[in-house]
């Protein structure tokens, strides 16, 4: 199966900010829920997971972010991306996620699995705390908890 190669402009952090009101009686009320006003076809983690998720975004990006002692599960969704020159050759794969065909890789013992599906690109990471735990030894935690994922 091959996989066209692609530049992912994913978000690798998110940098909160708490706007305080004129009057300084606190934090100014959030407008609008992050999910609403992004353009990116939303996929959410399952509801167990959903509960403690953090969530940021705008027009063109979204990230969740989920954490339990031990591990941190990310995913970073856009769509701002863009084509490979045709003359890099494609990227042959045999694994798919979500019907699709998806990359793994392993950057500083952060486990991400990749895809681009519904015109947007996702990235899908675990990290943990113990090197050898098995969530983030291989992609196949990630690739099980992507087909859970829900698309809204």
């Amino acid at each position: 199966m091959t996989l066209c190669t692609r530049s992912f402009a994913f978000a690798l952090g998110a940098l909160l900010l708490v706007a305080c009101s004129p009057s300084g009686s606190g934090p100014a009320p959030r407008a609008t829920d992050p999910l609403v006003v992004t353009d990116v076809p939303v996929l959410l983690f399952p509801s167990e997971m959903m509960r403690t998720t953090v969530v940021t975004g705008e027009a063109a990006w979204y990230g969740l972010s989920y954490s339990i002692p031990g591990l941190t599960v990310y995913l970073h969704a856009t769509v701002n991306f863009v084509d490979a020159p045709s003359d890099i050759a494609p990227v042959e794969t045999e694994l798919t996620v979500r019907g699709v065909p998806a990359l793994e890789t392993v950057n500083e013992g952060i486990q991400t699995v990749s895809w681009v599906e519904s015109d947007a690109a996702y990235a899908l990471d675990a990290e943990c705390a113990d090197a050898e735990d098995t969530r983030c030894t291989n992609a196949e935690f990630l690739i099980n908890l992507a087909e859970r994922m829900v698309a809204q």
